[in-house]
């Protein structure tokens, strides 16, 4: 959390933690797999106790929590791992009990492509995880159903949920003048109006993106109270004179206490103090 390279630092530093501990773990874990703070891991019977307190005895600031599987059966981030009769592994699509299958509405304000990617972030999902074909076939039923429940039509989503062509030749916008890319113009989308909008701009080699407009919980929501101008700090104020000038001063406390400071500078005529009362 907070700066961008708090990401590549933790993950540099965790590989660091991994070899460290490691090498001198009581037994070592036949495999091993880790995704930023969620490691999974395949340990021989009577030693998961013991490989879980050598690795909380190694940095005390860093405790790991475990979980291992129930009825062969084992989630791992998106994906359920599960244990067949033959020591093979089966993965599918995991949900947690919580979800709802409520996914972007049909009918909502957005443009068609960004409905059509949803369906097909899904299936692609569905795709590259899932191991067995029955698995697969039931996850894809399983989406269409939930997709119906959103509003989508059967036809908007057979045609969106077509694989995705591997080892495509990625058409680069054309390049202008001086090797210059194409201007790229942000508007705000307006169904019906902004698709012909986008077909225009192509003509003059304009590269148009659309951002969503108000919504209900921008409106509606408010996450911190506001505060009134007084007890705002770092702002610029301007008090003009009945003379015609007028003062522009900037301060980093609250604007409050620093009106209070020229106030009283000025009825007790302090000129070091406030230009106001210089000016006065």
């Amino acid at each position: 959390m907070g700066s961008p390279v708090s990401a590549v630092v933790t993950n540099l530093y965790m590989e660091f933690f991994e070899e460290l501990a490691l090498e001198s773990a009581p037994s070592k874990p036949q495999l091993l797999k880790r995704y930023v703070d969620d490691t999974c891991c395949i340990v021989k019977k009577g030693t998961v106790e013991g490989l879980l307190s050598h690795l909380n005895s190694v940095r005390p600031s860093i405790r790991f929590s475990m979980e291992v599987e129930r009825d062969g059966s084992l989630p791992f981030l998106d994906t359920l791992l599960q244990r067949r009769d033959d020591g093979s592994l089966d993965v599918t699509v995991y949900r947690k009990p919580p979800h709802t299958d409520r996914y972007l509405d049909f009918q909502s304000h957005h443009p068609s492509h960004v409905k059509r990617g949803l369906v097909r972030c899904l299936y692609d999902r569905a795709r590259s995880i899932t191991t067995r074909q029955d698995n697969l076939n039931e996850e894809e039923c399983h989406l269409a159903e939930a997709l119906k429940q959103n509003g989508y039509p059967s036809a908007f989503i057979r045609s969106s949920s077509v694989p995705s062509r591997r080892n495509v030749e990625v058409t680069e916008a054309p390049l202008l003048e001086e090797g210059r890319r194409p201007p790229l113009v942000m508007l705000p989308y307006m169904e019906g109006v902004s698709e012909d909008i986008r077909r225009v701009c192509r003509k003059f080699s304009l590269k148009v993106v659309f951002r969503s407009g108000l919504s209900l919980r921008s409106i509606l929501t408010r996450v911190n109270d506001t505060l009134v101008m007084e007890k705002r700090s770092k702002v610029v104020c301007q008090i003009p004179c009945s003379c015609g000038k007028k003062y522009i001063g900037e301060t980093v406390r609250r604007l409050e206490t620093r009106m209070k400071e020229h106030r009283d500078a000025c009825q007790k005529r302090a000129l070091e103090k406030s230009a106001l009362a210089e000016h006065a």
